[in-house]
């Protein structure tokens, strides 16, 4: 009783360790890069997907340097859109309004409505309107196919489950009753739901 006094929490009852280890030990893994993937109640149902972040697949150098090349890649876009954009983005008297407004932007916006003389070219409107799409658009399809050829095995359970209602309430009252399970109870539960298939890939036999 003096250590529970001392300590700064207190695990009741060792049932309380699943959903320590389960749900919030997988999820400190992606919290660094990611939110949250599934519910609480999918990672306790299928546990396989805990692997992969002691694996730290989710945080290696090749995904460092993909984001770094599609960081790049789309500043590269945003560049040279605004770069063609701006030589025709001229006022009245035929002077570009690209660098040399950039700099005083903050302070001589209202004085020579510069803002006002933009948004009456087409090419304001088109550099909004299409620079995200084609910036984000190479990151749109790396993610499409590596979840359609490479799928991690939480984008699995999201394709098994994408159908169903993500309600809280289900899911805590889903937790509750899976607490009421002994281990093997809860694996065998879980195994069991599963497709032939998707336990040959996630491990589970």
């Amino acid at each position: 009783m003096q250590a529970v006094m001392a300590s700064d929490f207190v695990i009741a009852q060792f049932r309380f360790l699943t959903d320590l280890l389960l749900v919030h030990g997988y999820w400190s893994y992606l919290r660094i890069c990611k939110v949250m993937d599934v519910s609480a109640s999918l990672s306790k149902k299928y546990p396989e997907i805990y692997k992969e972040g002691m694996r730290i697949v989710f945080f290696t150098w090749r995904v460092v340097a993909i984001w770094a090349f599609f960081s790049v890649l789309q500043s590269l876009v945003l560049y040279h859109f605004m770069a063609i954009s701006s030589s025709s983005a001229q006022n009245s008297s035929g002077k570009s309004l690209a660098y040399g407004m950039s700099a005083q932007w903050l302070l001589l916006e209202n004085v020579y409505f510069v803002i006002y003389v933009l948004m009456s070219t087409l090419y304001f409107y088109f550099t909004l309107l299409f620079v995200p799409v084609v910036a984000l658009l190479g990151d749109f399809i790396y993610q499409g196919v590596q979840r359609w050829f490479s799928p991690y095995n939480y984008q699995i359970v999201q394709e098994i489950h994408k159908h169903e209602p993500g309600d809280g309430r289900t899911q805590m009252l889903e937790m509750e009753i899976g607490n009421q399970l002994t281990p093997e109870e809860a694996r065998s539960l879980a195994i069991a739901q599963l497709h032939e298939k998707y336990r040959n890939i996630l491990g589970c036999f």
